[in-house]
């Protein structure tokens, strides 16, 4: 018999989100390079967050069919914090510091970024405001970008100025679409096509950067130049 509140399937499915989470930290933090290369650890990290980002989607469907519990959202929250707030900044300040042989500059961007990532979930928990699109980068994209980064080798001073980077655009002002219609149909690509390169399916590099473009320059750029163009009043002809 326990004594809390009984969990509900969807809860594990929750927990499950957060465990793959901690798995990709504990892994980072305790296998070293005589055991599995900088590569392959990348390659386990991201499937981690491939599985975590899946059961964090299925979650709250299988809560409204099935019935969830009392402990659903804040477990949730609890397991995006985990997973895409600590998670990311560990695994790529630790995998780029462990073959840079460390940088302070590092410490102070996974700061950055997992201060951008709780401040974001607990506004959103707390608002509840978005509904038609999101503001600023989502928390999973945001992650994604982190460990995409690791395939590229960067430099510390890169990996610490891009978790910083993503940290600030996790709280900022810049509007995404939602995850319906079209950007639904681009991101399970996007997902699909991550997970073979993490699989080792096949190099890395283009698909990463190619990714990247497309999270941080095309997708908001497109989705705020539309809002832009519907919000102008319509021209009557005279």
């Amino acid at each position: 018999m326990i004594g809390i509140v009984r969990p509900s399937a969807a809860d594990l499915l929750t927990l499950g989100n957060a465990l793959c989470g901690a798995a990709a930290i504990v892994l980072v933090a305790t296998t070293d390079a005589a055991t599995l290369s900088t590569e392959h650890l990348l390659q386990v990290v991201a499937v981690l967050l491939v599985c975590a980002t899946v059961l964090d989607t299925v979650d709250g469907p299988v809560a409204r069919r099935w019935g969830g519990s009392a402990l659903g959202a804040p477990l949730d929250n609890l397991a995006d914090c985990v997973t895409f707030g600590v998670a990311p900044a560990v695994a790529l300040s630790v995998l780029v510091g462990r073959d840079g042989g460390g940088n302070p500059a590092l410490v102070g961007g996974a700061l950055v970024y997992t201060a951008g990532a709780l401040l974001r979930l607990a506004d959103f928990a707390a608002v509840r405001h978005e509904q038609a699109d999101f503001t600023g980068l989502p928390s999973p994209l945001a992650a994604t970008c982190a460990i995409v980064l690791g395939f590229l080798s960067p430099t510390a001073w890169v990996a610490a100025f891009a978790l910083a980077a993503l940290g600030l655009l996790m709280i900022s002002s810049v509007r995404y679409p939602a995850q319906r219609g079209a950007a639904l149909a681009l991101s399970s690509a996007g997902w699909v096509v991550w997970l073979g390169g993490s699989l080792g399916l096949y190099p890395m590099p283009a698909p990463a950067i190619a990714g990247l473009v497309v999270v941080l320059l095309v997708v908001p750029i497109a989705h705020n130049v539309r809002l832009q163009t519907t919000a102008l009043p319509a021209q009557v002809d005279p």
